[in-house]
């Protein structure tokens, strides 16, 4: 265990949008996992009512919550528990900016990385990452950001080999990079 704190590890957004997500008030005088807890509520909340204005407000209360908790984190020790607070607020800030309308893809990257900073093989975290990355499946990715993917979808698979989304991505991913490769191949010259 060390004396650091945890200052180093900001929340991935900026000021403008913290203050706004903090707009939302999570109940005050709340620990980091009482917040984290609020958070995860709204998050669920938001989840079932999918894309509505009352989705939009879960959303935003379950970002207020975690960046909230973030800060309580700050002057914490950097002990095992609280690294791992950090890791799972990121990687769930991350959740909250692929949910968002439009989603916000930079964003949740940024809180994924910052997760997997802290914990290189944190499951959850690879796996948005990764959706970051893909962009909802988008047409048209640079050929890097779909390999980037693939990684962090074989690294969360070594974790979780048996995890049936994660595997459905990576084969999702796999067969794009195929079609790439398959058009660069240069066809066998044909006998006249």
């Amino acid at each position: 265990q060390t004396n650091e704190k945890l200052s180093s590890v900001s929340p991935a957004m900026t000021d403008t949008e913290g203050s706004q997500a903090c707009a939302a008030k999570p109940k005050s005088g709340s620990t980091a996992e009482e917040l984290k807890e609020q958070g995860n509520l709204a998050f669920k909340r938001a989840a079932l009512l999918k894309r509505t204005t009352a989705a939009t407000q879960y959303l935003s209360e379950a970002k207020a919550a975690y960046v909230e908790a973030i800060q309580k984190l700050s002057d914490a020790k950097a002990d095992a528990k609280n690294l791992g607070l950090v890791c799972t607020l990121h990687s769930n800030l991350a959740a909250v900016y692929l949910q968002e309308v439009p989603p916000k893809w930079t964003k949740a990257k940024a809180a994924a990385d910052i997760a997997l900073t802290v914990d290189p093989k944190h499951v959850k975290s690879l796996f948005r990452r990764a959706q970051a990355l893909l962009e909802d499946n988008r047409e048209g990715l640079p050929e890097e950001a779909l390999r980037d993917a693939q990684r962090d979808l074989q690294t969360a698979l070594q974790q979780e080999p048996a995890n049936t989304q994660l595997s459905n991505e990576a084969t999702r991913v796999s067969r794009r990079l195929d079609v790439i490769e398959a058009k660069r191949r240069v066809p066998e010259p044909q006998e006249a």
